[in-house]
């Protein structure tokens, strides 16, 4: 199992809140299906993720991990079970924001 931190569920509500607003639900249901797949894979091969986005390797902290699923870039913990800490668009400056 594979849970989302409050942080990571806020970045989740504040895309779809975004979707919402610029009228595209369809964006919102692809993040929701986007979220389970990523789920799935870190949960299968936890290991197996990144040290940092590919564009950014400057973001590489201790411990977490990244992997791109979609169009979205997720940032994991594994502290007995994983924990996804963020969830960004792969387009969003997410240096600043991480």
């Amino acid at each position: 199992m594979v849970r989302l931190s409050p942080d990571a569920e806020e970045d989740i509500d504040r895309l779809i809140t975004h979707y919402e607003a610029i009228d595209r639900p369809e964006a919102a249901r692809n993040l929701l299906r986007t979220i389970d797949a990523a789920k799935a894979r870190i949960a299968g091969k936890p290991n197996a993720g990144l040290a940092a986005p590919r564009p950014y390797p400057k973001l590489k902290r201790r411990g977490v991990k990244w992997i791109i699923e979609a169009n979205y870039w997720f940032a994991y913990i594994i502290q007995g079970e994983p924990v996804i800490i963020a969830v960004f668009y792969a387009m969003a400056d997410i240096p600043n924001r991480f």
